[in-house]
């Protein structure tokens, strides 16, 4: 792929990306299993990878204006 259609794919790729790691994340900060500073370092995790997924999606909203 290549131009428009390699941004695309790669955009498609980091919001998949970005929601597989949240999802790991949000189960990680909740999970019994793990000790605390595990869950609290999953929980400061979330928020920055939630803003990353935000931005991704507006620059996959503003692409497909195009």
């Amino acid at each position: 792929k290549s131009g428009h259609d390699f941004d695309k794919k790669f955009i498609d790729t980091m919001i998949d990306c970005h929601e597989k790691a949240i999802k790991k994340l949000e189960d990680a900060s909740t999970d019994n299993d793990n000790d605390q500073n595990a869950k609290n370092w999953a929980s400061t995790q979330i928020a920055s990878l939630t803003a990353h997924l935000q931005e991704a999606k507006m620059i996959k909203e503003n692409m497909d204006k195009k």
